[in-house]
């Protein structure tokens, strides 16, 4: 992945300029988040289960991704209309699967009578400028899993 690189317009990008690398979550990284988990390896290095004590870099994964889609959406030039459509499906892909896996650690735990990781959720996303869209993404979610209850 690193060594790929682009030439758009007679600009040569590359992919390893592009990564953005937090800690040890690779937000591109297919063996973090990845539908297809063929391998032991995709199994052993899948993101730890959602927590109180991680949930910060879960925000700001759906932040770094949710900036991906409204940035590439307002490119409106013919070249970058392949690009366009990767970057924006891909990190839409990513986003869904953040979701999901932070809203069955929330309705395990209200399962279990547990309380912490909704209300810290809440209050790591208050200090993210996509507070509305993450919490919106996070409750249709929830709701879509059949779990309305929130409080």
């Amino acid at each position: 992945m690193k060594s790929i690189s682009l030439n758009i317009g007679g600009i040569t990008y590359n992919a390893s300029n592009m990564l953005c690398v937090r800690d040890k979550f690779d937000p591109l990284s297919l063996a973090y988040f990845s539908t297809l988990k063929k391998h032991r390896y995709h199994e052993d290095n899948m993101p730890p289960i959602p927590s109180v004590s991680n949930i910060r870099n879960y925000v700001s994964l759906l932040s770094y991704y949710m900036k991906i889609c409204k940035n590439f959406s307002l490119c409106n030039d013919g070249e970058f209309a392949n690009l366009k459509k990767i970057m924006i499906g891909g990190a839409a892909d990513r986003i869904m699967e953040i979701i999901v896996l932070i809203s069955e650690v929330i309705i395990k735990e209200k399962q279990q009578n547990k309380a912490g990781l909704f209300e810290n959720f809440k209050q790591v996303t208050s200090a993210s400028e996509l507070n509305n869209e993450i919490l919106d993404l996070i409750e249709k979610q929830l709701a879509r899993d059949g779990f309305r209850d929130l409080d």
